[in-house]
């Protein structure tokens, strides 16, 4: 799913936090690649693609949509962080500790309850 945004605060913002984690986890990822990730994880090509439709429309943040967008979401932002090579682990990780005015920052319990239901 295709998520927009009115600007790309949030956007870069998250790709700067997502850049730091990496860092802190002793590799590294140019400024531009995590841009990229983060507009895939947001249902884009890369984040030319994404920017292009900034401010047609803007979709609730994670925080404020219902439970079942919230999963979609959630496996979404997952998927796309396995595919760059993240491992499930790292991803629930970015998940849970990154976020940006009501975008990502899952909560621990938030995701092992998400877990717990792609198990069922």
């Amino acid at each position: 799913m295709k998520i927009y945004f009115m600007n790309d605060v949030v956007v870069k913002r998250l790709a700067k936090q997502f850049k730091r984690q990496v860092k802190a986890w002793g590799d590294d990822i140019a400024y531009n690649t995590a841009l990229n990730v983060v507009a895939r994880m947001f249902g884009h090509d890369h984040y030319s693609a994404l920017h292009a439709t900034i401010g047609l429309v803007a979709a609730p943040s994670d925080a404020d949509v219902d439970e079942e967008s919230q999963v979609a979401r959630f496996w979404q932002y997952h998927q796309v962080l396995c595919e760059h090579d993240f491992s499930p682990t790292e991803a629930d990780e970015i998940l849970e500790a990154l976020g940006c005015a009501g975008w990502w920052r899952f909560t621990d319990d938030g995701v092992d309850e998400l877990n717990e239901r792609s198990d069922a």
